[in-house]
């Protein structure tokens, strides 16, 4: 959470304070896998220190030979929504339209790859 560049300096601090990461006690957040299916991931998920359930979806994008070092690796994009408020991200500001400015829902994709070794 402490790397994160949403290219606007102000927002990306305002980011890592306690309204959202505070990335100075909770640099650090963890998915531990309990199941794996065709297309999805279940685990504990726990970001500042607050432990959830979460299920999401998973791409596998194949097995190949890296160029660089002829190694076999293997990728997949995972998506997903969480509720941020479980998380003690609360924060929010009310507009003067009467709306809030956050929605409690956030939206991510995570590509990885992984190096396979005999």
């Amino acid at each position: 959470p402490s790397s994160v560049d949403t290219q606007n300096e102000d927002r990306d601090n305002h980011l890592k304070s306690g309204d959202f990461f505070a990335t100075d006690e909770n640099d650090k957040w963890t998915f531990e896998t309990k199941e794996v299916s065709e297309n999805k991931v279940t685990g504990d998920l726990t970001i500042k220190g607050e432990t959830h359930e979460e299920t999401f979806d998973v791409e596998f994008n194949g097995i190949s030979k890296n160029p660089m070092n002829g190694s076999q690796v293997t990728g997949f994009i995972v998506t997903g929504t969480i509720d941020r408020e479980k998380y003690g991200m609360s924060f929010n500001q009310t507009l003067e339209t009467g709306g809030v400015m956050l929605g409690k829902e956030v939206k991510f994709e995570a590509s990885a790859e992984f190096s396979l070794e005999d």
